[in-house]
């Protein structure tokens, strides 16, 4: 019996970048706003499932925070997720303080 290897997320995103017939530099201006921003997920669309233009889209989703971004461009989205994007804090937790001085 042969083993599988693990799932490449970003093999995977690249065959649906091909079967969906993103355009040629979709995959890699995605990537790179990613390489940017690291806590936001960044894909192309067509437009046809959110009833918008072609375009990219961006989400974030940290410690019960939610973000969600479209761009027709990605230097729109750039822009977008520059003024959006700061540290979300951790959850509270129970049971943890600061002590006042």
């Amino acid at each position: 019996m042969s083993t599988l290897p693990p799932p490449d997320p970003e093999r995977n995103r690249q065959l649906v970048a091909e079967r969906l017939g993103w355009p040629p530099e979709a995959l890699k201006a995605c990537r790179d706003l990613e390489a940017q921003f690291p806590r936001w997920m960044v894909f192309w669309t067509n437009g046809a499932t959110t009833g918008t233009e072609p375009g990219y889209r961006a989400s974030l989703q940290q410690h019960g925070h939610k973000a969600e971004l479209y761009a027709s461009t990605t230097e729109d989205l750039l822009d977008q997720i520059a003024a959006v994007d700061v540290e979300v804090p951790p959850p509270f937790q129970m049971g943890a303080f600061t002590p006042l001085v």
